[in-house]
């Protein structure tokens, strides 16, 4: 059989102003070489595929029988996981690993807690702080149509904002130059008390937790926020 394998390498070209645990998740070309050789003892034939567009234009022109999916996804966003079984599925190749609703939903910390918390699971209280720029683009740039009158049943939310508004108590967002006081509020909404924990929302492998990330007063606490938005570019995840 042939076997693609889906994959992230490191770059030794990544520096400058990133984490140093910003490719924490990919893999160095020994990994690769030994899945591959793996494969080969069992008699398969292992075809290396990587990730982005060199994975898309060779499933295009030769597609394997079968892919062992072991690519993380490039960049912040919160699909990232999902977007190689995704474009697998769209082609009909079958692949090895978790399908693209449940890496998409685990990979989001705060919509994974919320569906463990769904089925009666504790887990701990906390929030998301927003970077500013995301929560503006959330209350001003999208907008919802309304449900035609003729149709029945509830009519859609118009805004961003009333979309959001029964999760609008555990989201808040950190504006330049927001004071203590402000951030003190949110928490005494929550009912929360330090120490609390401070997170990227969507990272996994541990990325971001720090020494600073246990926090025990509201300076701390602004400080290891800001981290995580100026660093990892999402929102953070407070508990």
């Amino acid at each position: 059989m042939r076997i693609g394998i889906t994959f992230d390498l490191k770059s030794p070209d990544a520096h400058g102003e990133l984490p140093d645990d910003w490719q924490e998740e990919f893999d160095s070309p020994h990994t690769i070489q030994a899945i591959a050789e793996a494969l080969r003892q069992q008699g398969h034939e292992p075809v290396l595929l990587g990730d982005g567009r060199r994975l898309i234009e060779h499933l295009l022109t030769d597609p394997p029988d079968l892919v062992f999916n072991f690519a993380e996804g490039e960049g912040v966003s919160r699909c990232r996981e999902a977007r190689v079984p995704a474009v697998l599925e769209m082609l009909g190749i079958p692949y090895t690993g978790s399908d693209p609703l449940c890496l998409a939903a685990t990979l989001d910390k705060d919509v994974a807690r919320r569906l463990v918390a769904s089925h009666g699971v504790a887990v701990a209280p906390g929030f998301l702080v927003m970077p500013e720029d995301e929560a503006s683009r959330l209350r001003t740039s999208c907008s919802f149509p309304e449900a035609p009158s003729v149709q029945a049943g509830p009519r859609l939310p118009s805004t961003a904002t009333e979309l959001l508004a029964p999760w609008s108590d555990a989201v808040a967002s950190l504006r330049p130059g927001q004071t203590l006081a402000q951030l003190e509020t949110v928490l005494a909404t929550q009912g929360l008390s330090f120490p609390l924990i401070v997170k990227p929302a969507w990272e996994g492998s541990s990325k971001g937790i720090r020494q600073a990330s246990l926090v025990h007063d509201l300076e701390a606490l602004q400080r290891a926020v800001r981290q995580v938005h100026r660093d990892y570019r999402q929102p953070a995840l407070v508990e």
